[in-house]
């Protein structure tokens, strides 16, 4: 299904996004948080989300190609949790309170934002900060990762 966006990047409360199919369009990507901070999912593009994964109270961000390639222009370094095949597979990260607390400040900005319809110039820069914050989460989750497989895999016995 796809919609027309009024604007060209869009926020929302994930219970209006959950019960409005208009705004589940896989033709966007699509960045959704919980407000505990349990879970953070980006979805690219034609990926599809089952909804029972997520809970309602949280955020869905909403964004097309413009912004994203305006992103990756700018943050190059970034790009990895965007574009990592984990990203195409519903991986939820879950958020330390710092993050959490910078999702929210953005988020809060980023709605002033786009209710008061200013700079477009303006938006691009706090959906970047989400972006960062977002990439950031899933390099912290990737490091316990990996280190808890080397953690493991030094604690098993050598083979001779």
């Amino acid at each position: 299904m796809s919609i027309h966006l009024p604007y060209p990047l869009n926020i929302h409360r994930l219970d209006d996004y959950k019960s409005r199919p208009d705004l589940q369009s896989t033709n966007c990507y699509r960045l959704l948080w919980l407000d505990d901070g349990s879970g953070l999912i980006f979805l690219q593009p034609h990926t599809d989300l089952s909804l029972k994964l997520i809970g309602s109270k949280g955020w869905a961000i909403l964004f097309g190609e413009r912004q994203y390639s305006r992103f990756k222009n700018h943050y190059a370094f970034y790009i990895p949790f965007l574009e990592n095949k984990l990203a195409k597979q519903q991986i939820i990260i879950p958020l330390k309170k710092q993050m959490l607390s910078l999702l929210e400040t953005y988020t809060g900005q980023l709605k002033y934002t786009l209710d008061q319809n200013l700079s477009p110039l303006k938006a691009q820069t706090e959906l970047n900060q989400l972006l960062k914050v977002s990439s950031e989460a899933y390099d912290q989750m990737q490091s316990i990762m990996t280190g808890l497989s080397i953690g493991y895999a030094l604690k098993q016995p050598l083979q001779k």
